[in-house]
């Protein structure tokens, strides 16, 4: 389980070590009052972008009453496509100078599958069809504050919600073995279906580069307990905004998001890992 991938990481801490770098710097042109029109043109913003995502993942899904478990690589055993391209709705509330609200939410859409495969799935032998289907969504809500900001620059304090809804599909069909021996049911089907919100703490940096182009990265820790499931997730960003004019900007934002999630029910456990990097580039309108 590796939920603080390097990548990610190493990336928030260079674009926010240069951010609060750039942020130091004040010449004469820029004073030190802090300029809020140069900084937000809205009160209220909302956008819709379309990003390319490059999966990573796998489950486990144990069954209690049988003792057996099935591991399922779905990139690397089912085709199941490692990238694609999914819509994301995204904006913030901006009420006063410290304080923003956020919110995003994307569904993302796969299914593939394997014919006349034969394969070992931990406990399991399949030869036969194997379908699987992803289609899971996640919700993003926050309250942030600036803990510091001057002319150009701003660091800010994030608490929220992040929804996870988890819906994995996976079917069997054909032959299917246990240690040699020909399971009667010739179908085998496993299903997770579940949301949970969990509390989100972030950090978020940014800075003006010109009167229109802007530079920010951010992180998030989200973890909790749910009823059933369980997660932790480590998300960052880093991206760049251009100011069209006062009501239209264009938006960049390269994400690694990285989780383990686990779902305890009363005949069957499953465990996911679910990792993606994904590359936005949005359009919003603000009022």
């Amino acid at each position: 389980m590796i939920i603080f991938n390097s990548k990610s990481i190493l990336v928030f801490i260079m674009s926010f070590f240069l951010i609060s770098l750039a942020s130091g710097q004040t010449t004469p042109d820029h004073p030190s009052k802090f300029d809020y029109e140069r900084f937000q043109r809205e009160w209220f913003s909302i956008g819709i972008a379309a990003s390319y995502t490059y999966f990573n993942s796998g489950a486990t899904y144990y069954d209690k009453t049988e003792d057996r478990r099935i591991y399922i690589s779905p990139e690397g055993q089912f085709d199941l496509d490692r990238s694609q391209f999914i819509p994301k709705v995204y904006g913030f509330l901006h009420p006063a100078k410290r304080h923003w609200i956020g919110f995003s939410y994307f569904t993302i859409k796969r299914e593939g599958g394997s014919g006349q495969v034969d394969r070992d799935l931990g406990d399991y032998e399949v030869n036969g069809d194997i379908y699987m289907a992803d289609r899971s969504s996640f919700y993003y809500l926050s309250y942030n504050y600036a803990l510091f900001y001057d002319n150009r620059s701003y660091i800010m304090g994030a608490l929220g919600l992040y929804g996870i809804h988890i819906r994995t599909e996976v079917e069997a069909e054909g032959e299917i073995r246990v240690n040699d021996e020909l399971i009667e049911d010739k179908i085998y089907k496993k299903n997770l279906d579940r949301f949970a919100p969990f509390p989100l703490l972030g950090l978020q940096s940014g800075f003006l580069v010109t009167p229109r182009w802007f530079v920010g990265a951010s992180a998030s820790i989200i973890g909790g307990a749910y009823r059933e499931l369980s997660a932790f997730v480590f998300e960052s960003k880093m991206g760049a905004r251009f100011i069209i004019n006062k009501h239209f900007g264009i938006t960049g934002t390269l994400m690694f998001f990285n989780a383990y999630m686990e779902a305890d029910e009363e005949k069957q456990k499953t465990n996911v890992d679910y990792g993606f990097t994904a590359i936005f580039l949005g359009i919003d309108m603000g009022l």
